[in-house]
């Protein structure tokens, strides 16, 4: 997981030219949980984003973090990220279910059309939106 998200910010910043997000490390804090409701995350810190193996796949706006199975491509975790930087699933993806007013939308290929299992999952116009959303030097 710690790989994919390394990959998923290099790949990033060589795109825009400047980082949006680095990977820290692992967080080694037994009061961390996954919210299942709410904004219930007293131990994350202001700006951190944190991911976690989970039964489910599933992204918490509120406490800016994500979960996913241990059985996740590369894709997932950009999928999850991307969550959190504002981004929602195509309106043209399997599922069929759409929140129209939410944020931006994500490409096929991020939404779910992995390559392979190390396939990061964004396409150039993905990242390319995340310019207006994290711009450089604000």
């Amino acid at each position: 997981m710690l790989e994919a998200a390394e990959r998923l910010s290099e790949r990033i910043e060589d795109q825009l030219g400047y980082p949006i997000f680095k990977v820290e490390g692992l967080l080694e804090d037994p009061s961390v949980e996954y919210p299942v409701r709410g904004r219930h995350c007293p131990w994350r810190k202001p700006g951190q984003i944190v991911g976690m193996y989970w039964e489910t796949a599933q992204a918490n706006y509120q406490c800016a973090m994500w979960a996913g199975s241990l059985a996740f491509a590369d894709g997932t975790v950009a999928h999850n990220t991307f969550h959190l930087f504002g981004f929602d699933h195509s309106p043209n993806d399997w599922r069929g279910e759409h929140d129209y007013w939410k944020g931006n939308w994500m490409s096929l290929r991020l939404t779910g059309v992995y390559v392979d299992d190390e396939d990061p999952g964004v396409t150039f116009e993905d990242v390319d939106a995340l310019r207006c959303i994290f711009p450089k030097g604000g």
